[in-house]
């Protein structure tokens, strides 16, 4: 009876870890997913809206302070800022098709970004 419940007690147990080892994982795939998607909020904010580097860099330590569960945000961040260029180049796209569009979208945008980005 004392094996089958320390049976069922480490069967339990190894569930247990299981789904926190899941977690944990799923914790830093979203982090890094934040991480990402701030990186690319600062491109769009640098490139388009041209907001100064001294209030991008200071975007970026409060992102990193927030996401400091995140292992690799460098890494994170390089991947999100090289995939916000992707988001600029639409823009530019948009301004050479449809100049009314690009100054209403820009500015919705910017505007977004600007309270994301308060100093």
């Amino acid at each position: 009876m004392l094996v089958k419940r320390s049976l069922i007690f480490l069967g339990l147990a190894f569930g247990c870890a299981a789904v926190h080892a899941q977690t944990a994982d799923q914790l830093q795939k979203a982090t890094a997913t934040g991480v990402i998607a701030s990186g690319s909020n600062a491109r769009v904010a640098a490139d388009l809206c041209q907001f100064d580097k001294k209030r991008v860099e200071s975007y970026k330590a409060a992102q990193k302070q927030a996401f400091a569960a995140d292992k690799n945000f460098e890494s994170d961040w390089n991947t999100g800022w090289q995939q916000g260029q992707v988001s600029v180049a639409n823009y530019t796209k948009l301004k050479s098709t449809n100049a009314q569009d690009f100054e209403q979208t820009k500015s919705d945008t910017c505007s977004g970004i600007a309270e994301d980005m308060k100093p």
